[in-house]
């Protein structure tokens, strides 16, 4: 046998890949960059040890890598790439608002199928001309100027809620305010509502989708061509797959429909102000302006700004029914503040409520946004972390995680962290700065604004007008009164991390009867 066919034998091969495998996983140990730093040896040498726990095991990374916090301490390596804090001091550091250059990490972008949104931008300063071109649309004073469309979605809200309460049937409250949020993003951003208030069941599929597309999450950050993939299969081969897919792939065809419609009334000169007029009038570059790129912020602001918020509420009814002495001092602090239910009050005022608005960081507290790990890779300096002990400087461009579970269940800043108590912010206000729901720095949320005045309208509205099973007649309960219905702290709490927090797999939602008075 001549000698290249021998080296190009299968044995050949197969001994060439496992002398490749097994020096690489010795440069990891030794000599790479971040070798050093403790943490697991199967987690320093390869992507699949990740993997294993997202993947295989379904959203389990984030307890794997808050065991390996507790043995090796506060910075651990959780990649052959990638280094874990899980200090909230150092979340200034790591998130610095101002002009010190943080980049995403390119790796985890994936899992998003598009890289030109806002959102999955890495580069810092790409990131600040694509979110300045549509931040003034989400300016509180922007926000404001859309309560009147609050006022008249909440009605509609309140509307289906007569429904229920005529019918008796159980109202799952994760796609119903899901409703609620979703027609009032798409009237901001494509001037039309999807009207899925007004739907049998809330657009069903839409959370079929929603499933599907976390689901795959895991897969996406290991293999880059995976959304590609998906992307470009065609529809009949998704339905055999997934019909959670099969949606999203109809989901974005029509996202780009509206993008398409928007451009066009744009051209023509069309007095309209979406949030993609607003890009449309910047000064982003035509480049910038395409409708292929478009249509991946508004694939984000669509999801972004549907499902984050409507959990949060979710949360924050289940815990108030479950509480009755806590949703009895937020329905005096409304009845106090608004004596005639009816009558519309300014989410301004609102604002002010010093009770309403501490179980509203609670209910973020606990409702977390997204559980994903939040990455940021700093290009210019050299981070450094102290962990008491010893001080460790992390090389430049190491992407380094902080994970928003970790830091809201932390016993040591909230005790008894699983435990709903507003109070904690009314003792210690100064507690909110380790919050994490909307991220921090120059990352953070775009639709934070708009997120807090949702949450302010809905639970204003919500609490002046119902009550819990416990109220009684004459404690303004004029719309009727919810109770659980079938429903536990195990219906709420995070099992699963699919970037944003899952319960247990068998949970039906958060449901509750609306009751009369």
């Amino acid at each position: 046998m001549a000698l290249h066919e021998t080296l190009l034998s299968w044995p050949a091969l197969a001994g060439a890949f496992v002398l490749y495998v097994l020096a690489l996983y010795t440069y990891r140990l030794t000599l790479h960059p971040l070798a050093k730093f403790p943490g697991s040896k199967l987690a320093a040498i390869s992507l699949w040890y990740e993997f294993y726990w997202d993947g295989y095991h379904r959203g389990q990374y984030i307890f794997r890598i808050k065991e390996m916090h507790e043995k090796y301490g506060p910075i651990v390596r959780i990649t052959p790439d990638e280094l874990h804090i899980n200090d909230p001091d150092f979340i200034p550091e790591l998130m610095p608002v101002g002009g010190r250059r943080r980049d995403k990490y390119r790796r985890v972008m994936q899992l998003f199928g598009f890289t030109e949104a806002a959102i999955s931008t890495v580069e810092h300063d790409v990131h600040r001309i694509r979110r300045g071109a549509m931040s003034r649309m989400f300016s509180k004073d922007s926000v404001r100027r859309l309560e009147p469309i609050m006022q008249a979605n909440l009605e509609k809200l309140f509307a289906r809620m007569e429904e229920f309460k005529s019918s008796g049937q159980p109202l799952n409250l994760f796609p119903f305010f899901s409703a609620f949020t979703n027609d009032l993003i798409a009237e901001y951003a494509f001037g039309l509502s999807y009207n899925w208030l007004e739907a049998p069941e809330f657009n069903k599929s839409f959370f079929e989708m929603i499933t599907s597309f976390h689901e795959v999450g895991a897969l996406a950050v290991q293999f880059n061509w995976v959304m590609p993939l998906i992307n470009s299969l065609p529809l009949s081969i998704l339905k055999k797959l997934s019909p959670g897919m099969t949606e999203f792939v109809q989901f974005k065809s029509d996202l780009m429909a509206k993008i398409n419609r928007v451009c066009a009334r744009h051209q023509e000169g069309m007095d309209d102000k979406t949030v993609f007029d607003e890009i449309l009038d910047s000064n982003l570059s035509d480049f910038e302006k395409r409708p292929e790129r478009l249509m991946e912020d508004a694939q984000n602001i669509a999801i972004a700004g549907t499902e984050t918020t409507a959990w949060t509420l979710s949360v924050i009814t289940f815990h108030l029914l479950r509480n009755p002495a806590i949703l009895q001092k937020v329905k005096e602090e409304l009845r106090n503040a608004i004596p005639d239910p009816d009558v519309p009050q300014s989410i301004k005022m609102i604002e002010q409520l010093p009770y309403l608005t501490a179980v509203i960081t609670e209910g973020l507290r606990l409702s977390m946004g997204t559980s994903n790990r939040q990455e940021r890779v700093c290009p210019d300096e050299v981070l450094v972390f102290t962990d008491g002990d010893k001080t460790w400087n992390i090389p430049k461009g190491t992407p380094v995680g902080m994970t928003t579970p970790l830091i809201h269940l932390n016993p040591a800043i909230f005790p008894a962290p699983l435990t709903f108590d507003p109070e904690r912010f009314l003792a210690n206000p100064k507690l909110k700065r380790y919050l994490m729901s909307f991220s921090q720095g120059s990352r953070q949320c775009l639709g934070m604004n708009l997120a807090y005045a949702e949450l302010y309208l809905v639970l204003s509205g919500l609490w002046r007008r119902f009550g819990g099973p416990e109220s009684k007649e004459g404690e303004g309960v004029s719309g009727g009164r919810l109770e659980l219905f079938e429903t536990d702290e195990t219906d709420v709490e995070m099992v699963y991390d699919l970037f944003v927090p899952y319960a247990k797999k068998e949970s039906l939602g958060i449901r509750v009867r609306v009751l009369g008075s």
